[in-house]
């Protein structure tokens, strides 16, 4: 769907989901059975998020780029949430994620729990690395890789505004026996 900016038009179905149109002023409507179960809008630099409520699930969108890369990634520090629904006790936590150019040329980032996110420090003893694999339209899917070398597959929408930049990953399995998780996180 294409609902950034006013404009509404369809282009496909969003699986997964009862039914899902455009409406006025950019706004998208969620409808189960003829009741309207959820109203979101894109702000104007194309973000949009809807939650359904507790144990419900949400959405987290963002506006498609069809001109970043990867690349746009490279030397960014990231500061951002990791929720994991079926571990640390359903919190939410703060994590920091720095991306660089690894010695095969190519993107990884490297993340930490933070253990007090107002003097910047981090914890040490455990990590994960993200590795992009490919970015299609802003849509990235790669590899979380976790401090026991378990590895789970993610997809991450992407969105580059100027000096901004927000990355919303997801698990999109967790055959890896590793539990679900969603980051969101903004460039530092």
């Amino acid at each position: 769907m294409d609902c950034i900016e006013g404009s509404c038009s369809t282009s496909g179905i969003i699986n997964g989901f009862p039914e899902i149109r455009c409406i006025d002023n950019a706004q998208i409507e969620i409808e189960e059975a003829g009741t309207t179960i959820a109203k979101g809008q894109f702000t104007n630099s194309g973000v949009m998020m809807m939650d359904f409520g507790l144990g419900e699930g949400g959405i987290f969108a963002l506006k498609k780029d069809t001109t970043i890369s990867l690349n746009d990634l490279e030397n960014n520090v990231c500061n951002g949430i990791v929720y994991q629904p079926q571990s640390i006790n359903d919190k939410t936590l703060p994590v920091k994620i720095s991306f660089i150019k690894n010695t095969e040329n190519s993107i990884e980032g490297t993340g930490y729990l933070y253990t007090n996110v107002e003097n910047d420090e981090i914890n040490l003893t455990e990590n994960i690395s993200i590795v992009p694999d490919a970015i299609t339209s802003g849509l990235i899917t790669g590899r979380i890789i976790h401090g026991d070398t378990s590895e789970t597959p993610f997809v991450a929408a992407f969105i580059v505004n100027n000096d901004k930049q927000i990355l919303v990953l997801s698990s999109t399995t967790n055959e890896s026996g590793n539990p679900p998780f969603m980051l969101v996180l903004t460039k530092k």
